[in-house]
C-alpha cells in the first residue's frame, strides 16, 4: 500500500508514540474509519489524518464523514 507520491504506507493494528523514522502507518479504528499517522526523522509521531470523526460528531463537524486532522506537539 502507498499513498499518492509512492511512499509506502504500514498497516498496523494501533497507534504508537514511535515509529519507523519518516514512515506513515494505518490503522482501522473501532468505528470502521482509517487513520494515517505521519512520523518525522526521529521516529516520533507528529500527526494523525482520519477519513472519519473518531464517533464523535460534534467534535468534529468537517468534511462529510468527520475528516479532520490532529498535529501531535510534544
Amino acid at each position: 500500500m502507498t499513498n499518492a507520491v509512492g511512499q509506502p504506507i504500514i498497516k498496523v493494528s494501533k497507534t504508537t508514540s514511535d515509529g519507523v523514522a519518516n514512515s506513515i502507518t494505518q490503522v482501522e479504528n473501532a468505528h470502521g474509519g482509517l487513520n494515517r499517522n505521519y512520523y518525522d526523522a526521529n521516529g516520533k509521531w507528529i500527526m494523525q489524518i482520519s477519513n472519519n470523526d473518531h464517533g464523535y460528531p460534534k467534535d468534529h463537524q468537517f468534511g462529510m464523514h468527520g475528516e479532520h486532522t490532529h498535529d501531535i506537539i510534544w
